[in-house]
């Protein structure tokens, strides 16, 4: 024994040194006497319980909290099984060239580097959540599907050395730390002779480097000693580098976890098939006789027998056997090691669970997983000030005080919307109200991004922890903590009142904003209602309601009729743009007042001033607009003289009639009018009212269609003000605790440094310090005590991959819970089959389809469905997305998240790159069954073409310094791809290019600026296959969500059609058609959550202020809906042909810019062109009640980032196109003349 111990059966006293015996599952110490091999096995099953429900103990019945912390306990058991490799995966397993097992028959704690191993370990690192295994002997079996797969009998888990790159957290000039592994337990069993040098013992086989283990006294060989492999250097030597010290002798891989739970999973019947495991788990309930090489022989040899595997070769660990090894089932006396799954989640969970298991009722209800068992109420926007230190959108900010608010928020972040900005202003802002935080994923990449967000303003604003490198990587943290920082040199509580007085700027400018878009609406409803008067004094209007027609000639002054001379005051032309407002309205006889903005009633038609007359019909859409009838003899009209002159003879008390006849026969009003001299009389004064404020508004700068640049300068400008506001705060905030807090900070120091301190206790001390920490959901543990609300506030990033086994703890040591996920990218990976799941909720009394419904069921839901579920209204959503090139942004947009994200991409940031966007290569091959050891299907045909493209374009991706991945659902293809690309790019090419092959499960969490998508759909494709792309079509959203800057496609887009995926359809149509309106139906969300600025069923226009639609392909901003083709701006522009074309200009729309949909672009006879955008188009109905400056603010950064890749932006308010059109064309023509900038016409834009 390493460390004394009582013996649970005798009580005798156990000293370090003594022989005895230590069960690694019941913790529990056995002297000499009372070892297992000296008594009776004894089952750890009785009844017929499950081994998993025995060790905790059955639920009480009715007692929810233990069936749920049991089922929990009994799921992360069952996922932990993970599948051993097959035969012929070499890169999963290797046999090792020993010719001597020390490890698992002798004790020893370490397994000295060789190629093989360090292979597995960049396999392990590389594919992420996985670990390196040593065992002996080697099994080679056949599974439930009769293939062939290798596993150890016995095995432990193996550490990889730390090397000296690893303390990532020393500073130049200070040592690291030395170098050591350490255990992951404190086991106290050890070698009887423990400490003994470590000896080489080579096999004369091949040229592999050999092995070392420690091994016991004297049983070295003379003349062989340990190979060094050295550590390989970060970068090159610098002739400023100090001189290397002399090359030690590798790091040794540590032993960090014992047999027993390991034998149990590798004799599993889901690995081997045809095993009688109740005969075979009285043997697995010994601890092996570490120390006694034959003993374990005989022991493992046992276990053979009685599972019924033929030993074809004697287990001798003094002497493995050499040679091929044969492809027949049965036990070798052989060495191997594998990279398998984690099953760290069995480690980690087994502590917390067994905690929370006896947790009392008013413990476990205080925390958020509560809401696990029972529904939570509505989410509450918290008041308190928002610090962020980078600047946030719209619903990002909302998301944040919802979650400092609401005990429960649910968060659907899809890809590229900036869920790490999210995360890092929910940190700042609960530092600042005095909270402590906690920031976990199942992903390790996902915390890493988020701690370095938050930790832009000040390095302690989130310390991450969790594996034993991050564990290493804190003490260096620390030290730069403890020496760099400074007294803060101002108050914390100054500073946050400067960001509360920055959030006040932000919000008046917001609001001036939505003001400024507000009254273009009004003002376009008002020269709709002008218009309209106007053709009830001059003329009936006969067309489509939407497209009024002005014919205000070339050089006519704003204000003046239709055929008017140039330069002439007079009214607007007749015709009409939209809903009529009804006679005695709101804007009836108040002269001098604006008309009210309340939107018109509905209407048809234009009305008659006969009543009885019948409507004009409408003319075809598209059609230009029918001229307008004007003032007889084209006389010009005086508004303002005619308005002071109508207003003396409606006041007038004699002879008014005659008076009013006379004035509005002058005025060249239809002679039918004249019946009726007084509503005539009236309608003229209205259009006349209306007339003078348009004159009016034609001459402010604020309507001018390159004023949008200032406003959009003013609000970007508050939002930096606002974060720059923030990480003054954060930095403040983080150097007034680490000053009040330094001796606190030096014990952690001390805990980290010390081989026996307990982390988690060490690190909860320093909470008043460090309030805010980041690790993964199975490092939590490791670091930090399984105490009830222990964190004011915990956030689960990726909880669509977060299993509920690893959500329970978090939840139970929070106080509020915040999960961010997304439904529709990858769900957790969940191994086990149905029926085990269904066993285990039987086990603890639960019915499994009841868990279904309660969204509570294991390998089917995550930590994401399940709270989503709790919820009464659906998950916020953050809707405005920053990644993808529009195309593919779009295509993402459509297909999966039902038209309500928002795309702001900066087009002119991302590499230039061949064929950006969305392309689709029509390759016509055949789906052939994936190669040996793989499984899934393989497309020869599409492999070659990625291969020729990447030959093709390499040389310019890397001159770009671009990014290149390829994806493909099939890890059979995978390979395929990776086979021929090795071949076409050489090494020092592929580091250049970053290149990575994979899966989509590989790409999860990583971007590349171009992605090649092989979805290897065609013929001689099963249809189960086939259906299992469509059931997975998560893995379409994310090949396509990890490209920037292009994505294409090499596939078969008949095959897709025949076999009827939709995801795949869906792409085909955006890249060949441009992502029409019905270029595909949203796939269903599998919560069926619509967006809470969604418009109610059947709405089909633009939100009121913000953007119209182009077209059929324009994007709708953040909360509206997919637009209807036809409705929009589009036939207001038709206005500008004529005087367009009058002054040598074309004008063609909608179209793209940039992967941008703009209303029209005007092009000058030199070739030059401007994008048109229709600013304040009104919208009748329910869509006119949206929030307008959201909208607007998305819209004018959207037109930003079109104006960055050089071409100009021009912003027409609608009521100019009714009004001042000619106004209005000069102001095109100006733009298309001036010399281009950088950010267009004339230079930048104001700043």
């Amino acid at each position: 024994m390493r460390y004394q111990g009582h013996c649970d059966r005798c009580g005798v006293v156990v000293l370090p040194g003594e022989p005895g015996f230590w069960h690694a599952v019941t913790k529990k110490v056995r002297c000499s006497s009372c070892s297992p091999l000296n008594a009776p096995a004894e089952r750890a099953v009785s009844g017929g319980m499950p081994r998993w429900l025995a060790e905790i103990g059955r639920p009480r019945a009715g007692n929810s909290w233990q069936q749920l912390v049991a089922y929990a306990y009994g799921a992360a058991e069952r996922s932990a099984l993970c599948p051993l490799p097959r035969f012929d995966q070499r890169r999963q397993w290797r046999e090792l060239e020993l010719s001597e097992e020390r490890v698992i028959s002798s004790g020893g704690r370490t397994l000295t580097e060789d190629q093989d191993l360090a292979d597995l370990a960049a396999e392990a690192e590389s594919a992420g959540g996985r670990e390196v295994l040593y065992g002996w002997p080697l099994v080679v079996a056949a599974d439930a599907r009769g293939e062939l797969t290798c596993g150890p009998l016995a095995a432990v888990r193996l550490a990889p050395p730390v090397r000296a790159g690893d303390e990532a957290g020393a500073r130049p000039g200070h040592a690291a730390p030395p170098a050591r592994p350490r255990r992951r337990d404190a086991s106290p069993l050890a070698s009887p002779r423990h400490g003994a040098p470590a000896a080489a013992i080579p096999r004369q086989r091949g040229q592999a480097t050999p092995a070392v283990h420690d091994a016991p006294a004297g049983a070295a060989r003379a003349g062989h000693a340990p190979a060094a492999v050295a550590a390989q250097p970060l970068r090159p030597p610098r002739p400023s580098d100090p001189d290397p010290p002399e090359p030690e002798p590798p790091e040794p891989f540590a032993v960090v976890d014992d047999l027993v739970l390991v034998l149990r999973a590798s004799l599993d019947e889901r690995h081997y098939a045809g095993l009688d495991l109740e005969e075979v788990q009285p043997l697995l309930d010994q601890p092996l006789p570490s120390g006694d090489p034959g003993a374990v022989a005989d022991l493992l040899t046992k276990v053979a027998d009685t599972a019924g595997m033929p030993v074809h070769e004697p287990l001798d660990p003094h002497h493995l056997a050499t040679g091929p090894l044969p492809r027949v089932p049965g036990v070798y006396n052989r060495a191997m090691a594998l990279v398998r799954e984690s099953d760290q989640i069995t480690r980690s969970l087994r502590g917390d669970l067994r905690e929370m298991y006896t947790a009392r009722p008013e413990e476990w209800r205080r925390t958020a997983a509560r809401f696990l068992l029972e529904p939570a109420g509505p989410t509450v926007a918290s008041d308190l000030p928002v610090v962020t230190p980078v600047p946030l959108n719209a619903a990002q900010e909302r998301g944040v005080r919802l979650a400092i608010g609401s005990p429960l928020t649910v968060i659907t972040g899809p890809p590229g919307t900036g869920k790490s900005q999210l995360i890092a202003a929910l940190v700042a802002t609960a530092r600042a109200a005095g909270m402590t935080a906690l920031v976990a994923s199942t992903n390790n990449g996902a915390v890493d991004v988020a701690a370095r967000r938050a930790s832009a303003a000040h390095p302690a604003a989130l310390l991450r922890t969790g594996s034993r490198r991050h564990r290493t990587q804190l003490a260096a943290r620390l030290v730069r903590l403890i020496e760099d920082t400074g007294p803060p040199s101002r108050d914390p509580a100054d500073t946050l009142a400067e960001v509360t007085r920055a959030a006040a700027a932000r919000a008046r400018a917001e609001a001036d904003s939505a003001a400024h878009a507000d009254e273009l609406v009004r003002l376009h409803r008002l020269a709709r209602e002008v218009t309209e008067l106007a053709g009830r004094l001059w003329g009936e209007t006969g067309h489509h309601p939407a497209e009024p027609p002005t014919g205000r000639p070339v050089g006519a002054a704003p204000g003046s009729p239709p055929d008017a001379a140039p330069g002439v005051s007079s009214g607007v032309s007749s015709g009409g743009d939209g809903p009529a407002a009804e006679p005695g309205g709101p804007t009836s006889r108040a002269r001098h007042a604006a008309p009210a903005s309340a939107p018109p009633a509905p209407f048809a038609h234009a009305p008659s001033a006969d009543p009885g007359a019948p409507p004009a019909p409408r003319p075809e859409r598209g059609a230009p607009p029918p001229a307008t009838p004007s003032p007889p003899d084209g006389a010009a009209l005086d508004v303002a003289a005619l308005r002071e002159r109508a207003e003396r003879v409606a006041e007038a008390r004699v002879a008014a009639v005659r008076r009013a006849r006379r004035l509005l026969t002058g005025a060249g009003v239809r002679p039918e009018l004249l019946r009726d001299p007084a509503a005539a009389l009236e309608t003229l004064l209205r259009w006349a009212d209306g007339r003078l404020e348009l004159d009016r508004a034609a001459t402010d700068p604020r309507y001018g269609a390159r004023a949008w640049l200032a406003e959009e300068d003013a609000l970007r400008g508050a939002d930096r003000s606002w974060a720059a506001a923030g990480r003054e705060h954060a930095r403040t905030e983080a150097a007034h605790r680490l000053q009040r807090g330094r001796p606190r900070l030096t014990r952690l120091l001390q805990l980290c440094r010390a081989d026996d301190a307990d982390p988690g206790r060490a690190l909860q001390e320093a909470m008043a310090v460090l309030p805010a920490w980041g690790t993964s959901t199975l490092s939590t543990r490791p670091s930090f005590g399984c105490d009830p609300a222990l964190f004011d506030l915990v956030i689960v990033d990726e909880a669509s991959q977060c299993p509920l086994a690893h959500l329970l703890p978090l939840a139970y040591r929070a106080r509020r819970l915040v999960v961010i996920g997304d439904p529709h990218q990858l769900p957790p990976v969940v191994t086990t089959p149905r029926h085990e799941a269904e066993a285990v909720a039987t086990a603890v009394g639960w019915d499994y389809r009841d868990l279904v419904e309660r969204h509570l069921a294991f390998g089917v839901d995550s930590a994401y469905t399940t709270l989503a579920a709790r919820l009464p209204e659906p998950p916020h959503l953050l809707d405005e997305h920053y990644r993808c090139h529009p195309r593919i942004a779009d295509y993402l947009d459509r297909t999966f998240y039902s038209g309500r994200l928002g795309t702001l991409t900066d087009v002119a940031a991302l590499p230039a790159v061949p064929e950006p966007g969305l392309h689709w290569h029509t390759v016509t091959g055949g789906a052939a069954e994936g190669t040996p050891g793989g499984g899934g299907r393989t497309n020869r045909a599409e492999a070659a073409a990625v291969r020729d493209w990447v030959r093709e374009h390499a040389d310019r991706l890397v001159a770009a310094g671009a990014g290149l991945g390829v994806v493909t659902p099939f890890a059979a293809q995978a390979r395929l791809l990776e086979s021929v690309l090795r071949g076409v790019v050489e090494e020092e090419r592929r580091r250049a290019l970053g290149l990575r092959v994979g899966t989509a499960h590989v790409f999860q969490g990583d971007e590349r600026d171009v992605m090649l998508f092989s979805p290897v759909v065609a013929e001689g494709m099963p249809a189960g296959s086939a259906g299992w792309i469509n059931d997975n079509a998560y893995l379409v959203n994310v090949a396509a969500s990890r490209a920037r800057a292009a994505l294409v496609v090499f596939g078969d887009a008949a095959a897709a059609e025949r076999f009827d995926i939709p995801a795949l359809v869906a792409l085909h149509r955006a890249a060949t058609d441009g992502a029409g309106p019905a270029a595909s139906a949203p796939l269903s969300d599998p919560l069926a959550v619509a967006h809470p600025l969604a418009l109610a069923d059947g709405a089909a226009e633009p939100v009121a202020g913000g953007e119209g639609t182009a077209g059929a392909d324009e994007a709708a901003a953040p909360g509206s809906p997919p637009a209807v083709p036809g409705a929009g701006p589009g036939r207001l522009l038709a206005l500008l042909r004529e005087p367009l074309a009058a002054r040598g200009c074309a004008l063609d729309g909608p179209t793209r810019v940039a992967g941008y949909a703009v209303d029209a672009l005007a092009h000058g006879a030199d070739g030059t062109a401007v994008a048109l955008r229709v600013d304040g188009h009104a919208v009748d109905g329910p869509a006119g009640e949206a929030a307008v400056g959201r909208t607007r603010r998305h819209a004018l950064q959207r037109d930003r980032v079109v104006e960055r890749s050089g071409t100009p932006v021009l912003r027409i308010a609608a009521w100019r196109l009714l009004a001042d059109r000619e106004a209005v064309a000069e102001e095109v023509l100006h733009a298309l003349r001036a010399p281009r900038g950088p950010d267009g016409p004339g230079g930048p834009g104001p700043r």
